[in-house]
């Protein structure tokens, strides 16, 4: 409260919450070059490699071979 008290409501600082009712296993997370946190940390990391490359593949709906970059690195379809 104090924190909110201090900056008043002149619009150089937003809270954004929201709260979403998911089923176990149908939600995803995504970080890039920093320490696991929230979602990440609470639950089980995966590297986006493989079948896990591509948010279609994650879902179950693809191999993960539609990502355009393959493991290694080398682009697809050029």
């Amino acid at each position: 409260m104090k924190f909110n008290k201090a900056i008043g409501s002149n619009g150089d600082i937003g809270i954004w919450h929201e709260t979403f009712l998911v089923r176990a296993g149908e939600y995803e997370c995504v970080y890039n070059n920093m320490p696991l946190r929230g979602l990440a940390k609470a639950s089980k990391h995966i590297d986006a490699v493989g079948r896990a490359g591509t948010a279609s593949g994650r879902l179950g709906r693809t191999d993960g071979s539609d990502a355009p970059v393959s493991d290694d690195g080398a682009e697809r379809g050029t």
